[in-house]
């Protein structure tokens, strides 16, 4: 939801229910449920971040900690925990694959985790996407694949708006993630009819807005309901 949504939900279910937070701690977004029943701010549950002094960082890799990218932090965690892909959304250049960056590298259980980072372009083909889903896997038993080691493979695919759509309106790339994703493998091209399945996989994917005078593309909506979407 955009500001102004958010601002119309959040006055209608508060004439709904009185089981919110006071408005002086901010709005239900500002918020969020404890353990105990609570109403706690996001911005008292930040990890206190100090500036690297054993190092030189680059700024543009630094992430401080907010009341929004705590609050996407956490939600990550649980949707990919519960094995429910997410796609992050929002116009260019506001942190959506820091966001999911910063997550991977501090959040996700790195003992028993790997991760494969894709990057999507207009010149990406359906055999590129499946080249790099085979990359992550290795063969369990006839027709099933999985992530060396018993690991989980946290997947970012980003920018998948800009693949152009074909003549029919499809986009090629996509289709085989959807069905990577939705139905949990996909057929070997080079044998006709072999299902290959596909397990131990979580999947994050971000997109800007479709703008096609800047190359970015409306996503299918049979792609985009498989996932939980962040704004």
């Amino acid at each position: 939801l955009e500001r102004d949504q958010r601002l119309r939900f959040e006055t209608e279910i508060r004439r709904l229910s009185a089981l919110l937070p006071a408005p002086d701690t901010g709005g239900i977004f500002d918020n969020q449920v404890s353990k105990d029943g609570t109403w706690v701010q996001w911005k008292a549950t930040m990890t206190r971040w100090t500036f690297p002094q054993d190092r030189t960082p680059r700024i543009g890799k630094l992430v401080v900690p907010t009341p929004e990218n705590t609050r996407s932090t956490w939600l990550l965690q649980m949707l990919t925990q519960n094995e429910h892909p997410v796609l992050i959304t929002g116009v260019g250049g506001v942190g959506k694959t820091s966001a999911a960056m910063a997550f991977l590298h501090h959040r996700a259980p790195r003992e028993t985790s790997s991760f494969k980072h894709m990057v999507l372009s207009r010149g990406t083909t359906a055999e590129t996407v499946r080249g790099g889903v085979a990359s992550c896997v290795e063969k369990r038993q006839a027709r099933t694949y999985a992530p060396p080691g018993a690991r989980t493979c946290y997947v970012l695919v980003d920018d998948v708006c800009v693949v152009q759509p074909d003549r029919h309106g499809d986009q090629a790339p996509l289709e085989l993630l959807r069905q990577v994703i939705g139905q949990g493998g996909y057929f070997n091209p080079s044998h006709a009819g072999e299902w290959r399945g596909i397990t131990g996989m979580r999947w994050i994917v971000t997109q800007a807005y479709p703008d096609a005078g800047k190359g970015r593309f409306a996503v299918s909506e049979r792609f985009t309901r498989l996932f939980f979407a962040l704004n």
